[in-house]
């Protein structure tokens, strides 16, 4: 069985109450969008001095995805992935998310141009590359621009992706102040009381947090990569989830509820529209 992402709340919960090496199940693999949630939730138990039960440990060792997503998270500031060369195409990628006046930095650069050459040598054209790899970095603007209150350093996050043929898989994450918090720092926000409205404001509506704004463009940035895609994403802050499916000219969005964890955390699903990626089993 892989972990998904639907199940990385019942795991949290079964951590907190000590039952998790008695009730969970055996897992074989992780997904990347679970990992990075997995990684948030192991980051946010372990700050109040919370025992890291064996099974934790053990899926640490077995699944470098989780192991590094956990490490990114923990350790602040931008770093290469040690496992993958500069001008490689590696099948997954993880690392910090790039601090306050580094998001264009050369380093950075190079990871973006490894997740576009990674996804054309997996069937992915050079303009789609390019238009996933730039939401991709949209998204980590995100966590540097928003995930931290006024005047303060960003807040810890982590970036990465995971492509194999005809599919692809972004995840950001952080552990911030939350999309509610970010949104009313702007005046025109602040009737905003919950993360469901704040998170369908800011995903659906172009809400900003900056005051000049008229309407934020990132996530608009990724919808439009995704757009002719067959593909997921899933949004969450707080115990607030949105998740949108399918592509433009048929998209499901559905507003769920889950435990109350902190920052915001987005995975991007796309397939390619092909007789083989319709085999492909579409899970986070």
């Amino acid at each position: 069985m892989v972990l998904t992402l639907e199940m990385v709340d019942d795991i949290r919960e079964l951590w907190l109450q000590g039952q998790l090496g008695k009730n969970v199940e055996h897992f074989h693999d992780i997904t990347l969008g679970a990992a990075f949630e997995l990684a948030c939730c192991y980051c946010d138990i372990i700050k109040d001095k919370n025992p890291v039960p064996n099974i934790i440990s053990q899926w640490m060792r077995r699944w470098p995805m989780f192991a590094r997503a956990c490490h990114c998270l923990e350790n602040y500031g931008f770093e290469n992935v040690s496992h993958s060369t500069l001008w490689s195409a590696p099948s997954w990628e993880i690392c910090s998310a790039p601090v306050n006046g580094e998001v264009y930095g050369n380093g950075w650069e190079l990871f973006q141009q490894r997740f576009s050459r990674s996804l054309q040598n997996n069937a992915f054209s050079r303009s789609l590359a390019l238009a996933l790899a730039g939401a991709l970095a949209e998204m980590s603007d995100n966590i540097s621009e928003h995930s931290a209150p006024q005047d303060s350093v960003s807040a810890h996050g982590i970036v990465g992706f995971h492509v194999s043929p005809y599919r692809a898989t972004f995840s950001v994450a952080d552990l911030g102040q939350g999309v509610l918090s970010s949104l009313r720092k702007n005046p025109k926000w602040l009737y905003l009381d919950n993360s469901a409205d704040a998170l369908l404001e800011a995903v659906w509506n172009g809400a900003s947090a900056r005051i000049q704004e008229q309407q934020g463009d990132g996530f608009a940035e990724v919808h439009k990569a995704v757009s002719q895609l067959n593909g997921s994403m899933r949004y969450r802050s707080g115990g607030s989830i949105l998740s949108v499916q399918g592509n433009l000219s048929e998209r499901n969005i559905n507003r769920s509820f889950g435990t109350n964890l902190a920052g915001f955390q987005l995975t991007v699903l796309c397939c390619l529209d092909t007789p083989e990626s319709n085999e492909i089993k579409k899970i986070f």
